[in-house]
């Protein structure tokens, strides 16, 4: 955490009084979140700001298999939830909606990824929405974002992928 602005002693102390709002700030480069707290007797407000971590790295041989990972925490059933991967922020590697998905309906999935990715049908239950990209390329090197668009707060993770 970067910076606190100290709330009024009163609500500092007594966690009934305060609420918390998330307000997430993105741009192409980076995403950072600002958790701004309000005491309930509104004498005073603070922020607290959450740099952006760097995504995880995962490397790959080319022709091997990746597992690309995104769990929910809340391990919640994501079987009739929407969640989609992009690479770069635009190419679809693979999308699911409510037991539809790109391996089923490849319509939006980009041509790069057709045939090659898949998911764990069986892990859904438990929140998990990784896939497995078969036969990686040099050019399946990128950022990958995993975002579930439905779930409030929405949630999004990345990660890179350095093929060589």
């Amino acid at each position: 955490m970067k910076h606190l602005v100290p709330l009024c002693e009163k609500c500092f102390t007594s966690s009934q009084r305060i609420s918390s709002i998330i307000i997430k700030y993105s741009n192409k480069s980076e995403t950072a979140y600002i958790l701004k707290i309000t005491c309930m007797c509104k004498y005073r407000r603070g922020f607290i700001i959450k740099e952006p971590t760097e995504p995880k790295v995962i490397r790959v041989e080319e022709g091997s298999d990746v597992i690309l990972p995104c769990s929910l925490s809340s391990r919640q059933d994501i079987t009739p939830e929407t969640f989609e991967w992009k690479k770069d922020g635009q190419k679809q590697v693979f999308q699911y909606n409510g037991g539809i998905h790109s391996n089923s309906i490849p319509t939006g999935q980009d041509q790069q990824f057709r045939g090659r990715v898949s998911h764990f049908s069986d892990k859904l239950k438990s929140g998990d929405a990784s896939i497995t990209i078969s036969n990686t390329k040099v050019t399946d090197s990128g950022n990958y974002t995993c975002e579930f668009p439905d779930i409030q707060p929405s949630q999004m993770f990345h990660m890179k992928l350095r093929c060589w």
